[in-house]
């Protein structure tokens, strides 16, 4: 713990006798999550556009942006806090996470997710702020952070705690407790303002870090529960000062005058930024636009402690938000316009529900003043912190990694599109900058493709046949312009991403699960039997690009005959073909595996197993066109033992058998199976 009695200790440490140079230590990673920011509530993607008098402003973070990237087509996996948190944590996109529409205080499942990732890599994995996906309270608590990846935790295990701002030691309406690591804290936050002290903690491990293992990279998820839910002011003004010479300070439990963080004296509720106490407004508006300033001050101290600290140059730094902005507790979006040019807000799939304002920055790597409009999800984040951490990128991700846009090698990925699905019962606000359609429109079961420029979108679900609107984004942001009608190829197209991209999960029934996956036309010079091939594992995962070292052709096995045949046990192995379905209908894979495997029909993960020891079985059901269906299925024996595969499928008429070497076809040119769609 540090006490502020111990702080210019450490300044003196750091500043006398740093041990390494940033250099010489993989790069830190921190990621900085805000909750119900909108698009236009930041300075450089959109305030500083509006003109008048009635805007704010965030210097810090245009600065952070002046000296990094804007990823002006950031969007989240889904339009409210659970979901798209544990996409940002699983690298899954809707259409795969096993946390759906709105499954708040849903436990992460164990495996595979950012910071067990990171932690494998090495890193320190610390989580600050709100979580909100540990399990219901009661419960024990399955996806707490600490046994979800993360070496050390602070802040609030439930997504209620974070809807007001003072925890007061769980004595608010909805009982909001502060917790270290497993314990909560029951004294001393009744002037805890939870912006000041989620930053005053982060500032802390950030230089405990520095001091105690500076040789170790350090993953920081920082996760503000403002400016969501209640407004609510700071006691007082920011401290003087920024890094270590300054501003927030984390001072423990026991410090008399100010336990926990050094803003805890004073009246709460109180602090209105001297910017906008002037102001001809409504109270609501100047403290909304003082808590983004809270927000916008406290970051420009975070990123000058990585200065004084020595680490500025070796760290990645990303600042996004959850969702779009929202509109209870006497917050009115309308007042800055918080969803920029867009239509929509929080639990809409309209674009003011889905892109947040999002910057990185990493001298040396980003270039300063740099924009990218190459459509990218929160999703994404996983497969580029494997690569920044030197990791594999794992095959059991719907996302890619940034670093091509980030290093500015490439204006895009290449990536054919973007995918959401939620529901919500309410509907869109009738507010008057929306395009007109959109206005108090039922939600209902909603769904989203993007390709390219182009958005497929389509509202209140009740049949799977249902068609997109379909809107040009670059020349239409309000999304007012249905071009449906005018261009019936991209629609087939998104009707076919939105089957063969997801799967059902019966906590989250949609109206269009049990539609049929179409087939693929034959593709030219179809040969029998699979193509498998060898590749070299890391040890950790399976992998989304293998480094191959054998290949050969099945004539007429399947895998689960192949690996009776007996496998070599130190190589990964992999069959890639074309599965030929006989039927139309429904159709249950069964998988029995020791060590790890992973399954992709399509772009469906059809059946994942990690690092199981010993074998087990999953199933998983989908339902085929009769035709052609890529399949890849990969396998990693466990260290030491002999592997064990045994994958199978059940037909509509219910005969289940192994899947056929019969059933199997390959082409010449089948180089890469993630190419199969």
């Amino acid at each position: 713990m540090l006490l502020r009695h111990r702080f210019w200790f450490f300044v003196l440490f750091l500043i006398s006798g740093r041990a390494l140079t940033a250099q010489q230590v993989p790069p830190n990673i921190i990621f900085i999550l805000t909750d119900d920011l909108g698009y236009g509530d930041l300075g450089s993607f959109y305030q500083r556009e509006r003109g008048g008098a009635r805007r704010f402003h965030t210097p810090r973070l245009d600065q952070l942006a002046a000296t990094g990237m804007m990823l002006t087509d950031h969007y989240v996996s889904g339009p409210v806090c659970a979901p798209s948190r544990a996409s940002f944590l699983l690298g899954l996109h809707q259409g795969h996470a096993p946390i759906r529409n709105n499954q708040f205080d849903k436990a992460l499942p164990a495996g595979l997710n950012v910071a067990s990732l990171l932690r494998r890599a090495g890193y320190r994995t610390i989580h600050v702020g709100k979580y909100g996906l540990a399990g219901k309270r009661g419960s024990e608590l399955p996806g707490h952070p600490l046994r979800r990846g993360f070496t050390d935790f602070y802040g609030f295990l439930h997504h209620v705690d974070g809807h007001e701002h003072y925890p007061r030691n769980g004595t608010t309406e909805k009982h909001s407790l502060v917790v270290d690591g497993y314990d909560p804290i029951t004294t001393g936050t009744e002037k805890t303002y939870t912006t000041d002290l989620f930053t005053a903690r982060a500032k802390a491990y950030l230089i405990e870090q520095r001091q105690n293992h500076p040789d170790q990279p350090l993953f920081l998820y920082l996760a503000y529960d403002t400016p969501h839910s209640k407004l609510q002011l700071p006691t007082g003004p920011y401290p003087a000062g920024y890094g270590l010479e300054g501003g927030l300070v984390y001072t423990g439990p026991d410090d008399p005058r100010t336990p926990h963080v050094n803003t805890a004296r004073g009246e709460i509720d109180s602090y209105v930024h001297p910017d906008y106490r002037d102001q001809d407004w409504p109270h609501e508006e100047k403290v909304f636009a003082t808590m983004v300033r809270r927000i916008d001050t406290a970051v420009g101290d975070l990123m000058q402690l990585l200065v004084d600290l020595d680490i500025d140059e070796n760290t990645l730094v990303v600042f996004s938000s959850d969702n779009g902005p929202h509109n209870v507790n006497g917050q009115d979006p309308t007042w800055f316009r918080s969803y920029g040019p867009f239509t929509g807000i929080k639990r809409d799939l309209y674009e003011g529900g889905i892109r947040v304002p999002t910057i990185a920055r990493w001298p040396g790597h980003i270039a300063p003043g740099s924009v990218s409009a190459a459509p990218v999800g929160n999703w994404d984040w996983l497969s580029t912190f494997a690569e920044v951490a030197g990791a594999a990128v794992p095959a059991y991700t719907d996302g890619a990694s940034l670093l091509p846009i980030l290093s500015g090698e490439g204006a895009g990925l290449g990536r054919e599109y973007l995918y959401w699905e939620y529901f919500h019962g309410g509907k869109t606000p009738d507010y008057a900058d929306f395009a007109p359609p959109a206005r108090d429109r039922r939600r209902g079961e909603m769904q989203s493709v993007r390709i390219g420029n182009f958005k497929g979108v389509r509202f209140n679900v009740t049949e799977a046949d249902a068609p997109f609107e379909i809107y040009h984004l670059g020349a239409d942001s309000t999304e007012a312009t249905d071009l449906a009608r005018q261009k019936p190829a991209l629609q087939a197209w998104m009707q076919a991403i939105s089957r063969r991209s997801r799967i059902a999960d019966p906590a989250a029934a949609r109206p269009y699960d049990a539609a049929l996956v179409p087939a693929l036309p034959p593709p030219p010079g179809l040969l029998a039997g699979a193509t498998r091939r060898e590749y070299d594992t890391s040890g950790y995962w399976i992998p989304g690009q293998p480094a191959y070292t054998k290949q050969g052709h099945l004539p007429s096995a399947g895998p689960t005959e192949d690996a009776r045949a007996g496998l070599p046990v130190d190589r990964g192995q992999e069959w890639a073909a074309y599965l030929r379905v006989p039927e139309d209908g429904t159709y249950t894979f069964e998988l029995t595996a020791n060590g790890s495997t992973y399954v992709r029909l399509h772009d469906i993960h059809l059946l994942h197993q990690a690092e199981a020891s010993r074998s087990r079985r999953d199933t998983a059901t989908v339902h085929l066109a009769a035709g052609l269906h890529p399949i890849t299925i990969r396998h990693e024996a466990p260290p030491g033992g002999q592997p064990v595969l045994d994958l199978r499928w059940t037909l509509p008429d219910g005969h289940s058998e192994p899947l056929p070497g019969e059933r199997l076809y390959r082409t010449p040119d089948l180089i890469d199976p993630r190419h199969f769609r």
